[in-house]
């Protein structure tokens, strides 16, 4: 006896692109694969899948749950390449029998390198996500530290990166009033740039909460990622915990590395909107200080170019430890991390020559610092945590990352 769509819970389900559902679904689900729609979300995100679906039928919400019940895209797109396969050749077939009735000379058809072809398309991907994540921290989607209650409330869903929000008017920003003030202890001016970092009074309109929103908008890049969806919920919670903080960091160092406003005077961190979380702190922090600049003259100094960055990111993204993961799980992350790390080999090569091999190795040896040195801003966090001061600003999904 079939039972009731869980997506739709109007047709019966059936086994449909390595998911259960019903034919309406499974028709939905393809169309909107085979045309790669972007969906905008009728709630903008506010709503879970479930309940948004339930109150205005939202197409955006109603293809996450496509996902979430195990449909992949994979299956559909393999079935596309193979159809194009077959009148491709069908196609050399006609063309070789022409050749032969026109007794022409001998034509060689020429198989296209296939790696050079693959590595390609990775980094043309690789290079979309990365447009749409950089779109989304100028965008005016601008999520408050009460908005996301926990890590499995971050993870829920499809990822926002598709979501048109509408770029945020009135950048480059002002310092709010105090921010740059120096005065006090060492622990005083941490808890300080901590408190003015999650004080959701200070981020309204058009000023965000780069403490926070950089990790909101870390984990919507790993949502983006098909390994996503074929992972447990325990270890995606485990991960995208411990790759947030990682992904962030290595994205400010690169966007700080490439912003006009560092050529112009000092070299820092900067964010989106022309604002910076050392300003007026480099003589209270300086070790913290040094330590983010070296980060970004290493960048600076490999000229790094788009295509390296976003292969370097996303084995930062892969890189953290998961004892708590099933052995297929491990097994199916290492044969991302590998493939990925092959390709970025392939590509230095090319665009560097003889130089690729060092450069290669001084490009795995940055992710080791990143990973280094954002592991003592996270024990710092840890100690934060500790003294409750998460939950004091009401951040809960800082409070939870921070304590994995």
């Amino acid at each position: 006896m079939t039972s009731t769509c869980t997506i739709c819970s109007k047709g019966s389900e059936t086994w449909r692109y390595g998911g259960l559902a019903c034919n309406a679904c499974a028709t939905f689900f393809n169309r909107n694969v085979v045309k790669n729609r972007q969906i905008n979300c009728d709630s903008s995100g506010l709503l879970n899948n479930r309940n948004c679906y339930d109150k205005s039928h939202c197409r955006s919400c109603r293809l996450s749950m496509c996902y979430a019940v195990g449909m992949k895209k994979e299956i559909i797109l393999n079935n596309i390449e193979r159809r194009k396969t077959s009148i491709a050749q069908k196609s050399v077939v006609k063309l070789e029998m022409k050749v032969e009735e026109d007794d022409m000379k001998q034509i060689v058809l020429y198989n296209p390198n296939l790696p050079e072809i693959v590595i390609d398309r990775v980094i043309l991907n690789m290079r979309k996500v990365e447009d749409a994540f950089n779109t989304m921290r100028f965008s005016k989607f601008n999520p408050l530290t009460t908005s996301v209650t926990s890590l499995d409330d971050a993870l829920e869903g499809f990822s926002k990166l598709s979501i048109e929000y509408g770029e945020m008017p009135g950048w480059p920003l002002e310092y709010t009033k105090g921010y740059t003030d120096a005065d006090g202890s060492f622990e005083e001016n941490i808890k300080k740039r901590i408190v003015a970092g999650l004080d959701t009074e200070k981020f309204t309109g058009n000023r965000k909460s780069w403490y926070f929103c950089n990790i909101v908008f870390a984990i919507e890049y790993f949502k983006s990622f098909d390994v996503f969806y074929r992972l447990s919920s325990k270890t995606k919670r485990i991960l995208a915990g411990k790759m947030a903080l990682l992904c962030a960091n290595f994205s400010n160092y690169y966007f700080s590395m490439r912003s006009k406003i560092n050529l112009k005077e000092k070299e820092a961190i900067m964010f989106p909107d022309g604002t910076g979380p050392f300003e007026g702190m480099e003589t209270v922090f300086p070790k913290q200080y040094e330590a983010a600049v070296s980060c970004i003259k290493k960048l600076r100094a490999m000229n790094l170019d788009e295509n390296e960055y976003v292969l370097m990111k996303v084995l930062l993204v892969l890189s953290p430890s998961l004892d708590g993961a099933s052995d297929s799980e491990r097994a199916l992350l290492t044969s991302h991390s590998e493939s990925y790390a092959k390709i970025l080999f392939s590509y230095v090569i090319a665009r560097r020559g003889r130089h690729g091999p060092r450069m290669y190795q001084e490009m795995l040896s940055c992710i080791n610092m990143i990973n280094h040195r954002t592991k003592l801003e996270r024990d710092i966090q840890v100690y934060l945590g500790a003294l409750g001061w998460f939950r004091e600003h009401q951040c809960p999904l800082l409070e939870e990352i921070v304590m994995l």
